[in-house]
């Protein structure tokens, strides 16, 4: 049997006593985990079992992967939906020139190390200050649409490096 009708036949499947099913998306492969009045119990149907709990190994997901999945997905995926919002036009050229804005974090190349996952960006590296965010804000001033991408490109980058650090605990 596939595996979509594997789910498909758990989604129809009954129990009672206020049992549900939640679904996680975990890496690769999903998880089922049966909750019960607050109590987390095995399964108990053969089906489940012997069908979709054996064919599907478990996998733990740190919270370091989602943390890292949002930060990539936000420098490299948000900036073409904020390019096709703000600049319908030209949208293509701007989405890249706000992934281009990426530049900015070579000023990681002057810490030691240049990677800490234990340590915020913001404030820390020269690009990455208050002082940089007051100059992106005014290239927002320059009646250039090009401009304006690079301006919006880095306060994102900023925005997301920001939520990096609240995600991983790191700001006070």
């Amino acid at each position: 049997m596939q595996r979509s009708h594997q789910f498909q036949a758990l989604k129809n499947h009954q129990l009672g006593n206020n049992q549900r099913y939640d679904f996680y998306l975990r890496g690769l492969g999903y998880h089922l985990q049966l909750l019960k009045n607050e109590k987390r119990s095995p399964p108990t149907s053969p089906f489940l079992k012997s069908t979709l709990l054996n064919c599907l190994p478990p996998m733990e997901v740190s919270s370091d992967i989602f943390r890292h999945i949002i930060h990539y997905s936000f420098h490299l995926l948000v900036p073409f939906l904020f390019a096709k919002l703000l600049w319908k036009k030209n949208w293509w050229k701007a989405a890249l020139i706000m992934v281009a804005t990426m530049l900015m974090d070579l000023d990681h190349l002057q810490a030691d190390p240049i990677f800490d996952p234990n340590r915020c960006s913001i404030g820390f590296h020269p690009l990455h200050t208050l002082w940089a965010g007051i100059f992106y804000c005014g290239l927002l001033a320059v009646p250039s649409w090009k401009w304006r991408a690079v301006s919006v490109g880095c306060l994102w980058h900023l925005c997301t490096d920001f939520i990096d650090c609240l995600l991983g605990g790191l700001w006070p």
